[in-house]
């Protein structure tokens, strides 16, 4: 079996934004993966003054299994209190439909912007 990529967030002190990157595949052990980087990376900073970037341009459609998980994150950047939220992606209208959706049910101001 293929090897699924690995998500990934870092800060970037000097530029005030935290990126993640989200791959196309997620299982659980992924997923724990992802929100332990995440809780590292909002320990150390002060979210309100950062802006986080989401890379999920490897997505191309959310199945109705990973909406609660996807809720929950973006929930997660409501509660955190981040200064700006944007995800990159990679032109579906369908995906950005879907991620809007979400991020209304959840709370969140999110920007969408295409993948250059």
């Amino acid at each position: 079996m293929a090897s699924l990529s690995q998500p990934k967030v870092e800060v970037n002190a000097a530029e005030k934004k935290v990126y993640a990157y989200v791959p196309d595949k997620m299982n659980d052990e992924l997923i724990q993966s992802f929100l332990a980087q995440y809780g590292k990376a909002v320990n150390s900073i002060t979210p309100g003054e950062y802006h986080l970037e989401v890379d999920c341009t490897e997505m191309k459609v959310i199945s109705p299994e990973l909406v609660p998980s996807l809720e929950g994150t973006m929930g997660m950047y409501v509660k955190d209190g981040f200064g700006k939220v944007t995800f990159v992606v990679s032109g579906s209208p369908v995906f950005k439909m879907q991620m809007m959706r979400i991020a209304r049910s959840a709370g969140l101001d999110l920007e969408i912007v295409d993948a250059k």
